[in-house]
């Protein structure tokens, strides 16, 4: 087996080396868009399905419109020690060159340079889009290691396309892309990987939201009352999950529209926050603290806790066939969910909302219009049926720290 953790020797400097994402069962996704004209989200994700030695077969599932249309599965080879479709490993990094090919499109230019989270987001506010403290993996790994070497190419199909892409020296991961033809431009970041780089090791997925999901809830009296919160999960980071959020409802004497709003959800110390999107160039944990949980999912081990408290509101446990869960405290200054089913995965499936100064309240069960769906997630059945969780093999290594070239095991 490779060695996974390590130091090499570039001629001048010592490059720490953390290979381990690299491994069997590991997945690294992708969020981004796709356009022409128009946009639409585009999602990728690359799982390390073999490494044996130095060869890597990796399958590629990828999609726009939160998985609901996927392209064909593509699976392929490559060296471990190489180039491949999500990573240039660390060694290569360092010789890799003008006239060298990535995914099939000739490099231009090389730059190697250091840089901080913040300059990192500069380096795209010429551009049209920039990064906010949305892609939980790169800030984790600022976060690690403030400043972090990065190699930049530029790459081409004469007279076809052009592009960028940032990897990061000491993990070989491919931080984001970008590619233009003139008539379609794509660009993905990295998003989500089931690999703890703090402590090297990898952890299998597990059945809760992932990069590019999207939860559509809708629902209706016959008073016309009404609620709809479309929420996308943007990037995920072991149990911290990021979404947009946009929420509308209408009661019998006013409707109700806040701003278009990001949260973020840290699962291993369970508290949800929350920011307007207008205001994501501030780092999640400076978000205002908004309740424990999501609406839409909450992890299985809440379902056993008697109480939880979800969007600020405290929730007690009703009933555990369905999971129901119904709020023990009534606010009248905003929007509440006064009930919450959930399925055994954690999936919400029904709900029932009051805001008192519009007039609204919506109850559990048939009250919703019979025309309308109570609950959508785009993408969760490509997952689980096609996608499946990615577990990684439990690869039993001492792992040395090495001086000089990259180390082979048996």
């Amino acid at each position: 087996m490779l060695l996974f953790l390590g130091l090499i020797w570039d001629g001048s400097t010592i490059l720490a080396v953390d290979v381990g994402w690299m491994q069997q069962g590991v997945r690294a996704w992708y969020f981004g868009a796709a356009s022409t004209g128009f946009s639409s989200d585009a999602e990728e994700a690359y799982l390390f399905k073999t490494v044996a030695g130095a060869d890597v077969q990796v399958t590629k599932h990828s999609a726009i419109n939160h998985w609901g249309s996927p392209n064909p599965i593509d699976t392929g080879s490559y060296s471990f020690l190489g180039i491949g479709p999500c990573w240039i490993h660390p060694q290569r990094l360092q010789t890799i060159k003008s006239g060298d090919i990535w995914k099939g499109q000739e490099i231009a230019t090389v730059l190697r340079d250091s840089y901080t989270y913040d300059t990192f987001k500069a380096a795209f506010s010429i551009g049209e889009f920039s990064i906010p403290y949305l892609l939980l993996p790169i800030k984790t790994l600022f976060d690690l290691k403030p400043q972090r070497n990065l190699v930049k190419i530029v790459y081409y199909i004469d007279q076809f396309s052009t592009g960028i892409a940032y990897f990061d020296a000491d993990t070989g991961l491919l931080l984001l892309y970008e590619t233009s033809n003139g008539f379609v431009t794509v660009f993905f970041f990295l998003s989500e990987i089931n690999y703890d780089f703090a402590t090297h090791h990898a952890f299998a997925e597990d059945d809760g939201p992932h990069t590019g999901f999207k939860s559509n809830i809708i629902k209706t009296s016959i008073a016309a009352n009404y609620v709809m919160i479309q929420s996308s999960v943007e990037t995920r980071y072991g149990n911290t999950v990021q979404m947009w959020v946009s929420t509308s409802a209408g009661g019998s004497i006013n409707s109700y529209m806040p701003p278009n709003e990001n949260y973020c959800f840290f699962g291993s110390v369970p508290v949800l926050r929350r920011i307007n999107m207008s205001q994501v160039f501030y780092p999640p944990e400076q978000w205002s603290p908004y309740g424990q949980y999501l609406w839409w999912w909450v992890p299985q081990e809440a379902l056993q806790k008697s109480t939880i408290n979800v969007f600020g509101v405290p929730m007690a446990r009703t009933s555990t066939n369905p999971y129901i869960f119904t709020a023990s405290q009534q606010p009248t200054d905003r929007l509440y969910f006064s009930a919450l089913t959930f399925d055994t995965d954690g999936y919400m499936t029904d709900f029932a909302a009051k805001y008192s100064a519009i007039g609204l309240n919506i109850d559990l069960g048939p009250s919703a219009s019979p025309n309308v769906p109570i609950h959508l997630v785009d993408g969760l059945a490509y997952y689980k049926n096609i996608m499946g969780k990615a577990t990684p093999v439990p690869q039993g290594l001492n792992i040395p720290v090495i001086v000089g070239p990259l180390l082979l095991l048996d």
